[in-house]
């Protein structure tokens, strides 16, 4: 049987581009709504951590083929929550919006002035605390950004991965002389 290096090539050629594509679209600013219906615009992510380590592995066994894409490190604990968004119900864990909250450089603001407080734990956990409440309460909505990519070159891929299983095979016929 055929190693299919063809098909492995292309295979690995258009997940890279697929990954390259998902980086597009979680870097570029759009509008948006929010889980109350109000629509703003911005990057789908507060950092570049999760566009910077998305990534692609092809599993090759036999003549079986997978490409699986996800995150690598930090990223790959939230990745899916960006994709698949978040639903109603369930609160996250607040001692991962503080961490949020402190990359984001977000400070408690006074009430009555409106003037910056010092950033306590208390109070940075006060707010993560609403934060938290507000997600259990509206959810947080998918960026499909994947799905998204993968539209983009499915009928291509599909071509050139069709073709590289037919130089294959033509590879196979010629070395078995038939």
């Amino acid at each position: 049987m055929s190693s299919l290096k063809n098909v492995k090539r292309i295979a690995q050629h258009y997940g890279d581009l697929i990954v390259e594509r998902a980086q597009l679209e979680l870097g570029t600013r759009r509008s948006m709504k929010s889980g109350r219906g109000k629509t703003y615009s911005g990057r789908k992510v507060a950092t570049d951590t999760l566009r910077k380590n998305l990534s692609v592995v092809l599993s090759a066994q036999k003549a079986k083929f997978s490409l699986e894409f996800g995150a690598k490190g930090a990223a790959s604990k939230y990745a899916y929550y960006v994709h698949e968004g978040r639903s109603k119900g369930k609160r996250p864990p607040i001692h991962e919006l503080v961490e949020w909250l402190r990359r984001k450089g977000i400070r408690p603001r006074n009430k009555e002035t409106g003037a910056f407080e010092k950033s306590t734990e208390k109070k940075l956990e006060g707010i993560a605390y609403v934060i938290a409440r507000s997600i259990g309460k509206y959810g947080i909505p998918e960026f499909p950004y994947y799905r998204m990519a993968l539209k983009k070159y499915d009928t291509e891929m599909s071509d050139a991965l069709l073709d590289a299983v037919v130089e294959d095979v033509n590879i196979v016929f010629d070395k078995e002389g038939i």
